[in-house]
C-alpha cells in the first residue's frame, strides 16, 4: 500500500491537501474472514485507487476499486460538516453468485449500475440506471436523514428468463417484462404509490405443451390497503382478479374468474385426463381469522355455486349445491363412454369440515336417467339387445364425526335398491350395509341370463368390509 497525505492547512473550513492511496498485489485475509465473520471468501485479490483534494470545507475525491468480486467507481464532492453530497457511482458486478457469503442472496449472473447522489442529510437523491434483467432501467431514490421516502422506477424490455436466472430459478418461461414503479411514501403504515407490471410475449418452456400468455397487474398502495387488478391471458387459461388487501390483518375483498376454453389441454400440468371447456367466478371475503370464498361455475352446463368459510387459512365448512348437470357433459368430459343420460343435482351443506369433527349432509339425486342400451350391448357383447331401461337414483348422507351414514333409493324399469344405512367409517375405511335388491320382471333380464323366466325376486342382507 502507498499512502502519500500532504496537508498545507489543517484548520476546520479551511483545508488545504492532498491524499493519495493506491494499493498493489492486494489480497483479502480469506482465513480472517471466516474466523472474525463467519463470511466464505473465494480467494480475492483486488487494487484500490483514491485521490482526493481538501478545498476549504470541499473534498474532491477519484476512487476505484477493482476485484475478482466487483469494480466499484466513485468521485466528486463532498462537504462533511454540515454534510453535502455531489458524486458519481458505478458498481460493475461480473457474477453475483460469488457475493453470496457477504450479501446472503442467492443470486448469479451480471450486474451493472451507475448513478449520482446529490443532496444532503435532511434531503438526498439517488439517481440512476442498470440493465437488469438486459433492461434499461432507471430509478429515483429521495432520502431523508438517510431514509428512503419515494422511489421512482422503471424497466423496460427487460428478459424474464434473465430475471429467473439471476434469481436462481429454473428458466421455466420467456417473456419481455415492463415495471413502472411509483412510491411516494415508504411507510409501512401509509403506503402510497402504484405499481404497473407488464408481461408480454410469454412462452412457457415445456417439451409437453406449448403455451403462449401474457399478463398486466396495477396495483395501487393506499395507506395499509393494497388495491389490484390483474388479467392473464394464454392460450390455455384466461384469470382475472380485482380486489383490495391489508397485508397487516389479511383482510381481503377478491373478485375472480377463470375461464379454460379446452381442459385437456392442462393435462400435462394437472394430470387430469378430462376435456371440454370450464368456467369459475367468484368472491373472496374475510380476513385471516374468517376468510368466506365463494364462486359459481358452469361445470358440464351445470348451475353450479359453492360458498366456503376458511378459518386461519383452514376450511372449516362448506355449501355447495350443483342444479341441471348432465350425465352426458359429465361422461365427455371425464372420457368415459355414453353409459347414459340423466340430470344429476347435489346439494352439500358441511357446517364442520374439521377431520374427526365433521357435521353435515350431502343429498344428490338423478332424474330422467336413460341407458344407453345400444352401447351396453356392444361394449359387454350381450348376446340380444339390452331393453330400454330407465332410472332414478336418490342418495342422502349424514356426516358426524368419522363416520359417513348413507341412505340409497334406487329406482328402474329392470330393478330397484334400496339401502337404509350405510355406514362408512372415514379413519379405518371399514363399511357396513345392509341392501335390498328387488328384481320387478325376471324376464327382462333376458339380455344377461339368455333365459327366459317369468316373475320377479327379492334379496336382502348386509355387506361389511373391514379394514385388513
Amino acid at each position: 500500500m502507498n499512502l502519500d497525505v500532504n496537508f498545507k492547512n489543517i484548520t476546520p473550513h479551511k483545508l488545504d491537501g492532498d491524499i493519495l492511496l493506491k494499493t498493489i498485489n492486494a489480497k483479502i485475509d480469506t482465513a480472517l474472514m471466516k474466523k472474525d465473520f463467519n463470511i466464505t471468501l473465494p480467494k480475492t485479490s483486488f487494487v484500490l485507487n483514491l485521490d482526493a483534494k481538501l478545498h476549504g470545507d470541499d473534498i474532491d475525491y477519484a476512487y476505484k476499486l477493482n476485484s475478482n468480486l466487483a469494480n466499484i467507481t466513485s468521485g466528486g464532492k463532498i462537504i462533511p460538516q454540515p454534510l453535502s453530497i455531489d458524486i458519481k457511482y458505478g458498481v460493475d458486478i461480473q457474477e453475483l453468485a460469488v457475493l453470496q457469503p457477504i450479501t446472503g442472496a442467492a443470486l448469479r449472473g451480471a450486474f451493472k449500475t451507475k448513478g449520482i447522489v446529490l443532496g444532503t442529510k435532511k434531503s438526498m437523491l439517488v439517481k440512476g440506471t442498470s440493465d437488469i434483467g438486459g433492461s434499461d432501467t432507471t430509478y429515483k431514490v429521495a432520502l431523508k436523514e438517510f431514509q428512503p421516502q419515494s422511489v421512482l422506477a422503471t424497466i423496460k424490455g427487460a428478459k424474464l428468463q434473465k430475471i429467473l436466472y439471476m434469481l436462481g430459478q429454473p428458466n421455466f418461461a420467456k417473456s419481455d417484462l415492463d415495471v413502472n414503479v411509483k412510491l411516494t411514501s415508504l411507510d409501512l403504515k401509509n403506503l402510497a404509490g402504484f405499481l404497473d407490471i407488464d408481461l408480454k410475449n410469454g412462452f412457457i418452456n415445456s417439451k409437453d405443451i406449448k403455451t403462449t400468455f401474457s399478463s398486466s397487474t396495477h396495483v395501487d398502495l393506499k395507506g395499509k390497503n393494497i388495491e389490484y387488478k390483474t388479467a392473464f391471458l394464454s392460450n390455455l387459461a384466461k384469470l382475472n382478479s380485482s380486489g383490495s388487501v391489508e397485508p397487516d390483518s389479511m383482510k381481503m375483498d377478491l373478485k375472480y374468474s377463470v375461464y379454460v376454453k379446452e381442459l385437456a389441454l392442462l393435462k400435462p400440468i394437472t394430470s387430469a385426463d378430462v376435456r371440454g371447456s370450464f368456467r369459475l367466478n367468484g368472491n373472496v371475503l374475510g380476513d385471516k381469522k374468517k376468510l368466506l370464498v365463494d364462486g359459481k361455475s358452469d361445470f358440464a352446463s351445470s348451475d353450479t355455486s359453492f360458498s366456503a368459510v376458511l378459518n386461519n387459512f383452514k376450511p372449516a365448512s362448506l355449501k355447495a349445491s350443483m342444479k341441471n348437470l348432465k350425465l352426458k357433459k359429465v361422461l365427455y368430459m371425464l372420457k368415459q363412454p355414453h353409459y347414459a343420460d340423466g340430470i344429476i343435482s347435489l346439494n352439500v351443506d358441511i357446517p364442520n369440515v374439521k377431520s374427526g369433527r365433521l357435521k353435515g349432509t350431502v343429498i344428490s339425486s338423478l332424474k330422467q336417467g336413460v341407458v344407453d342400451s345400444k352401447y351396453m350391448t356392444k361394449a359387454y357383447e350381450f348376446s340380444s339387445p339390452m331393453s330400454y331401461t330407465s332410472f332414478d337414483m336418490k342418495t342422502t348422507t349424514t356426516l358426524k364425526g368419522d363416520l359417513a351414514d348413507t341412505k340409497v333409493d334406487f329406482n328402474s324399469n329392470l330393478l330397484t335398491l334400496d339401502i337404509a344405512r350405510a355406514r362408512f367409517n372415514i379413519e379405518n375405511a371399514s363399511l357396513l350395509s345392509d341392501y335390498k335388491l328387488k328384481v320387478l320382471n325376471l324376464d327382462k333380464l333376458f339380455f344377461l341370463t339368455e333365459r327366459h323366466m317369468k316373475g320377479s325376486i327379492t334379496a336382502n342382507g348386509e355387506l361389511k368390509k373391514i379394514k385388513i
